[in-house]
């Protein structure tokens, strides 16, 4: 997996790609996607697929056909032309970057609290279209953990969040209180251990943490 910093409707985003892309920047470049033989390549995988295309700048997708892990063949298409591989058209994608955008403005109108962390759902279905889409706020409850499904993702997502920022220590800090006030004490010990360690370098001066690296507390941060 690889971090991809994209721009959309106004917003920098940095996003989690899977897709292998071949080729340099500036330069040609070609997208790897992998169809068992013999699956109909539906509308939502070749959405999908011009999505992953669009946010990698990928000028073409190799699509490549295999058979209990062997390679049958490849197929060549212009990102431009991968809905057509899932009977949709050009309209079809037009119309995803449209509702992409109106969920995005929905987004950026209620996701308004600093130090706050949001999940983005859809309900189940009820009439054979798509699901309403939901947003969850996750709130601290009166023992300083949530009580949403979401508190244990979140609680990771903020650990890996505050494992790369660098320079911003404050930030960093509230990141890691908010991984020790979502995470489950008997489920997540190592993860608040980590949070812990991590909040304490982070009073450190630099001679004090370089010392910290020394005697193994990078191991220790990586889990060793």
């Amino acid at each position: 997996a690889r971090v991809v910093r994209y721009r959309f409707a106004g917003l920098e985003m940095l996003l989690g790609s899977d897709t292998v892309v071949y080729g340099r920047d500036g330069g040609h470049r070609v997208g790897a996607h992998a169809i068992e033989e013999g699956t109909t390549i539906t509308e939502a995988r070749a959405l999908d697929m011009w999505l992953e295309n669009s946010i990698g700048s990928a000028d073409d997708a190799a699509i490549c056909y295999h058979r209990d892990g062997r390679v049958q063949g490849y197929q060549l298409v212009r990102t431009e032309d991968l809905p057509a591989c899932g009977d949709a058209d050009a309209g079809t994608a037009v119309a995803t970057v449209a509702r992409a955008k109106s969920i995005f403005e929905f987004v950026k109108q209620h996701c308004v609290d600093d130090d706050a962390t949001y999940c983005l759902t859809r309900a189940a279905a009820t009439d054979g279209s798509g699901g309403a889409l939901e947003l969850w706020r996750v709130d601290d409850g009166r023992d300083g953990r949530s009580a949403t499904p979401f508190a244990r993702a979140c609680a990771t997502l903020c650990l890996r969040i505050a494992r790369r920022v660098s320079g911003d220590r404050a930030q960093q800090r509230r990141l890691l209180d908010r991984c020790v006030a979502l995470a489950d004490p008997r489920r997540d010990a190592a993860e608040i251990a980590e949070a812990h360690l991590l909040v304490a370098r982070s009073f450190l001066g630099p001679a004090a943490a370089a010392a910290w690296d020394a005697f193994g507390g990078a191991a220790l941060r990586a889990g060793g």
